[in-house]
């Protein structure tokens, strides 16, 4: 099972200054699937890629090895 580091994600978003809602809007977004990210329900491989993407991060960045 693929999971995702949430706190680099956190700690990436905040470092550009970006709320969740910004971040929702500039990947397509609601802030309730925002919401559901942060809460480590979406694995969504795809996703995860682009919200790493846009967060200035590589996916082997966010990947917690289990």
């Amino acid at each position: 099972m693929i999971s995702y580091d949430i706190n680099k994600l956190e700690r990436a978003r905040r470092l550009k200054g970006w709320s969740k809602a910004h971040l929702a809007r500039a990947l397509g977004l609601t802030p309730p699937a925002i919401s559901f990210i942060w809460k480590g329900q979406s694995k969504n491989s795809e996703t995860m890629k682009q919200l790493a993407d846009i967060l200035g991060l590589k996916v082997e960045d966010i990947l917690i090895d289990e």
